[in-house]
């Protein structure tokens, strides 16, 4: 069959839209809906939380029968108390056969940890509010901590619930922390959850797991200092911390603390045990016609719901971040296809360069592999650093703009040309190198909401939002 630039274009296209295709398949975290706690005395904990921390009860009532079936515990009978802080929500639940009680000797690093992390218009404000209840006892050492500016500059108590539940007090400086969470509340002494923290073994083999259900990494720090000791009453603590965001904006994240070295392993809770929290997380495509429950490799507990009927917008935000992907690459499959066409050009536009022949064909597995990769989102990061330096050698190689007398006496010519193509070339390497730093895309309702917003460009908040000044 003759190849012709007919055959060229549709055999880009179709290799690119395969590759949409096979990226849609896999499972996308739209949202945190809420969050489930076990509780033993639903009257005692539903009061700590409203009176303590601020929470409103929004419902109560049974607990669904698909969701116990979900956990396995299809014949049994629970009540519970949906509780609401800020736009985010907690479920208290209490099983009429309740389970075991959460360890007495827990400590910040065993693997069965997982607090709530509420942030505070004014941390000594929320502490002596906190101070004011009984029924909690303390985790950190000395009151609330401040934390190192490597580490944000955040103020931070952990405490426990009066069934044992561990939490957390965070107070972020102005411009940082996530700006919804600030919007509209500068009143509330409490203002949202921001996150549920999971202590795990091991953040490789976790984010292996979480990637697979659609999180994205949005930052990372390695935690250790003095004061990080006394926050988690811990000797020398070490922690490295990467937050975990869903597609929407709206909701809490999730937080992975790796303690070095790691703590006690979970021995295998039931989910009517106290020391069971279960994340209740929309995803798309739909897990089933049921709730389907998974554990994480530590033990820890989700709930796969239906994101339900999607929006417009939900279809853009699902969409838009594939058509960006596909734009920036699209370049590539057509040069690569068009070196096979044109073997005989492209062989004389090799010019001199050693081992051309294989040079050339490793130029165009880098040029049609690489973009199915970066479109998929499967090893995109080294796919995108590998098309990255590929852009750099080509435009150092084939671009030397340099060379050309005219270029340096400001004269149309081919000096000019090659200037352009070795720009060209290094913007593709930035728009690359954003696919392998900053792979998350924000939501469009975002973007519609604040187009006018900032963004951290250097320091530990680099890629991060600026919180609007209130």
């Amino acid at each position: 069959m003759k190849l012709t630039r007919a055959t060229l274009f549709f055999s880009a296209a179709a290799l690119l839209l395969a590759a949409g295709m096979a990226r849609r398949r896999r499972f996308r975290a739209q949202r945190i809906l809420w969050i489930s706690r076990v509780v033993s005395d639903l009257g005692r904990a539903e009061a700590f939380y409203r009176d303590g921390l601020g929470f409103r009860a929004v419902a109560r009532g049974r607990s669904g029968k698909a969701m116990l079936a979900a956990l396995g515990l299809g014949d049994a009978d629970a009540e519970e108390v949906v509780m609401r802080l800020g736009a985010q929500d907690i479920a208290l639940v209490r099983f009429a056969a309740p389970g075991r009680p959460y360890p007495q000797d827990s400590r910040s690093d065993d693997l069965w940890f997982q607090h709530l992390a509420i942030v505070v218009n004014d941390m000594d404000a929320a502490y002596a509010r906190l101070c004011a209840h009984p029924g909690w006892r303390p985790i950190s050492e000395d009151g609330p901590q401040l934390l190192p500016s490597s580490n944000g500059a955040v103020r931070a108590f952990k405490f426990r619930d009066p069934d044992g539940h561990p939490l957390e007090l965070i107070w972020f400086p102005p411009g940082h922390g996530r700006a919804l969470l600030h919007q509209g509340a500068s009143a509330a002494l409490f203002l949202g959850i921001d996150h549920s923290a999971l202590s795990v073994a091991s953040t490789r083999r976790s984010l292996r797991f979480y990637r697979a259900l659609g999180l994205r990494v949005s930052d990372r720090s390695l935690n250790r200092s003095p004061a990080q000791a006394r926050l988690d009453g811990l000797p020398d603590a070490r922690v490295r911390v990467t937050g975990l965001r869903p597609a929407s904006a709206t909701g809490p994240g999730l937080e992975l603390l790796g303690y070095h070295p790691p703590g006690r392993p979970a021995q295998m809770t039931l989910p009517t045990d106290l020391a069971t929290d279960w994340v209740t997380l929309a995803v798309r495509p739909s897990p089933g016609d049921a709730p389907c429950a998974v554990r994480d490799p530590d033990g820890h507990l989700l709930v796969l719901v239906d994101q339900g009927t999607r929006d417009a917008m939900t279809l853009i935000n699902d969409y838009t971040p594939l058509l960006l992907r596909i734009c920036l690459v699209v370049l590539f499959p057509f040069s690569g296809l068009d070196k096979i066409i044109n073997w005989d050009s492209a062989m004389k536009q090799a010019g001199n360069i050693p081992f051309k022949r294989v040079m050339l064909v490793a130029s165009i597995v880098v040029e049609v592999v690489m973009p199915v990769c970066i479109v998929t989102g499967r090893r995109d990061r080294l796919a995108a650093f590998t098309l990255g330096a590929f852009c750099v050698i080509t435009a150092v190689l084939f671009h030397q703009f340099w060379r050309f007398p005219d270029f340096w006496r400001f004269k149309e010519g081919e000096g000019l040309q090659h200037f352009w193509e070795f720009l060209k070339n290094f913007g593709l390497v930035g728009g690359l190198g954003l696919i392998g730093l900053a792979p998350r895309t924000l939501p469009i309702g975002e973007i519609v909401q604040h187009p006018l917003a900032s963004s951290h460009v250097v320091g530990p908040q680099a890629g991060s939002p600026v919180a609007p000044a209130p």
